[in-house]
């Protein structure tokens, strides 16, 4: 390449390797000059002295070794001007400080933000947030309150058959205040993570909503059916807070639902809605059984995919309804993901057996054996 700048480097135009610099000017053979400068630069790994290498590394150069070396004293920006402008960020001086200690200085902040807000972030990670939200060419200033950590935040709810609009996006709440009891707009989850996406763009903002499909969906959502199909666009909600009525649901809120299919009891979701998620079939596999590394010894693996395969059996064409396919109903592996024998096998008498016989009652299975083959079930 053209990389002349670095001791020892491939011509392409030679196709040979050159030698360059005051270090190696009295060497002709790369094995000669590699032996001489590899020595330097473990000098200054083993060391930890940059200084050692000063004279003919180039200071980016000794701190791209330093970092990779000693993660806990050095930061990974190579670049001085880049350094000074992320310590200027916080207010640091830099003065009559060499670009090794403005480094060790960087490090120093990147910890003490690490603790202040509690996240588990690499250098890495607060360098990529450094240069994505900051001109650090030109150098910004930012306040203490301003520095948050890109990292997002996840939640987990449940949809029951109640649940409505006021419940997930926004709605009126009775509150009591000096005595009297006053009825406030409230946000409500999806409207407060939207905000939080909203404000913090380079994090990742996952809702995951269990049973979705309990819900009449049409109902808690409202006028966001639209919004999240068209990200980042203003639709008006049912209610004002905080003197405005807009919503948005911007790129970086990820909303995850789960529903199971085998439930009898909830209703289909209808197209409208459908055409704004994904769809992932997760359908029960023997492989996770065959890979779980969870349990004590093999023969309860042996014996696990054994009670497995004897339950898939029971979802023949013979005993399974035509109303229902088995992907759909066959009862899902994490009932054979134990320990032990023992735990499975509490696990078969107590929830696999009376699921499959609730089954029988509901119709999903039928046929004279079907009891009998289910009481006789084992691993």
């Amino acid at each position: 390449g053209s990389a002349r700048s670095y001791l020892i480097y491939w011509s392409r135009k030679k196709e040979d390797y050159s030698l360059h610099g005051k270090l190696l000017k009295d060497y002709s053979e790369p094995e000669q000059a590699m032996s001489v400068l590899s020595k330097l630069i473990f000098d200054v790994v083993k060391n930890n002295a940059p200084e050692k290498g000063a004279e003919f590394l180039g200071n980016g150069f000794l701190l791209k070794i330093l970092s990779s070396y000693y993660p806990d004293y050095y930061f990974p920006i190579n670049s001085e001007k880049n350094i000074e402008y992320a310590l200027q960020l916080f207010g640091e001086s830099t003065s009559g400080l060499s670009v090794f200690e403005k480094n060790k200085k960087l490090n120093e902040i990147y910890k003490s933000k690490k603790r202040e807000y509690d996240k588990d972030i690499s250098p890495f990670d607060f360098m990529r947030f450094l240069y994505d939200n900051f001109n650090l060419k030109e150098g910004d200033k930012i306040t203490e309150n301003e520095m948050v950590i890109a990292e997002g935040e996840s939640a987990f709810i449940q949809f029951h058959p109640s649940y409505n609009y006021e419940d997930f996006v926004r709605g009126i709440v009775a509150e009591t205040e000096e005595g009297e009891v006053r009825y406030n707009v409230h946000n409500k989850i999806l409207a407060e993570f939207a905000e939080k996406a909203i404000d913090n763009p380079k994090g990742n903002y996952v809702l995951i909503i269990d049973e979705i499909n309990r819900a009449n969906l049409s109902s808690v959502l409202g006028e966001l059916i639209y919004a999240l199909e068209y990200r980042g666009e203003i639709v008006e909600s049912m209610y004002e807070y905080e003197g405005s009525r807009e919503l948005t649901l911007p790129q970086n809120l990820y909303v995850i639902g789960t529903m199971n299919t085998a439930d009898r009891s909830v209703g289909n979701i209808d197209y409208a809605i459908r055409r704004r998620f994904a769809f992932i079939d997760m359908p029960s596999k023997i492989e996770v059984l065959q890979n779980f590394d969870s349990y004590d010894t093999e023969n309860t693996r042996k014996y696990a995919i054994s009670l497995y395969e004897n339950v898939e059996k029971l979802f023949k064409e013979e005993f399974l309804s035509p109303d229902f396919h088995k992907e759909d109903v066959m009862i899902g592996h994490s009932y054979f993901l134990a320990k032990n024998v023992q735990e499975l096998s509490m696990k078969l008498e107590y929830e696999i057996k009376p699921i499959l016989k609730e089954y029988v009652k509901d119709g999903v299975l039928y046929g004279e054996k079907i009891i009998n083959l289910i009481n006789v079930l084992q691993g």
